[in-house]
């Protein structure tokens, strides 16, 4: 749990430095709208490669932490892609051929394993800087010591009440509170990667 904690701060400093010093002025000056880990890593990687490197190993170490992040987001963002175009009739074969991969079977396995049933949910959450400050969703669902404890550093895609805030959360087994594949949020909490209800979900990601 120390451990996990101890990770989801450095993941927080990371993302708190790369944007202080790759993020644009308009970043800068919204806490709340932090850029995503991708677009970060990218701009490390350029400022690293060019002639005057301005770039530094903290930079790197730091572009380095924020990459499961990066990981889940990307394939969080192609499980909908894929769900979508299933939706709207291309074959396995067809999304195979776009993913790069060797066949449409190949392509229906990632899918389904970017898309089975969450095993936990995060069922509760609340502003881990903030004294006192009170719990959202349902504290509630698991009986005591069923349920562990994280925090998070809120980035999501769209700004909201909760962006950019260090944000404490109550996770266990999953019942059946969370979102079909194709709309449902995850967060990473002590390195992994966490569905949310979709009470939760709706609050804490708009849905």
């Amino acid at each position: 749990m120390i451990a996990g904690v101890h990770r989801n701060e450095m993941i927080t400093l990371a993302h708190r430095r790369l944007t202080r010093r790759f993020g644009t002025a308009q970043e800068r000056r919204t806490p709340g709208a932090p850029p995503p880990a991708g677009t970060l890593i990218q701009r490390v990687l350029k400022a690293a490669l060019s002639p005057q490197p301005a770039a530094d190993d903290a930079d790197l170490r730091a572009a380095l932490a924020l990459l499961a992040i990066d990981r889940w987001e990307a394939e969080s963002r192609e499980a909908d892609l894929v769900a979508l175009a299933r939706r709207r009739g291309l074959s396995w074969r067809e999304i195979a051929v776009h993913l790069g991969l060797d066949s449409g079977q190949a392509a229906q396995q990632r899918a389904q394993r970017l898309t089975r049933p969450p095993a936990t949910l995060i069922y509760a959450f609340r502003a881990a800087d903030e004294e006192g400050s009170p719990w959202h969703g349902d504290p509630d669902a698991l009986p005591p010591g069923d349920y562990e404890t994280g925090t998070i550093f809120v980035s999501p895609a769209r700004p909201g009440l909760f962006s950019g805030r260090l944000l404490e959360l109550r996770y266990g087994p999953a019942g059946d509170q969370y979102e079909p594949s194709y709309l449902r949020a995850y967060a990473t909490v002590n390195n992994r990667r966490v569905a949310v209800t979709a009470a939760v979900q709706k609050e804490l990601f708009g849905g």
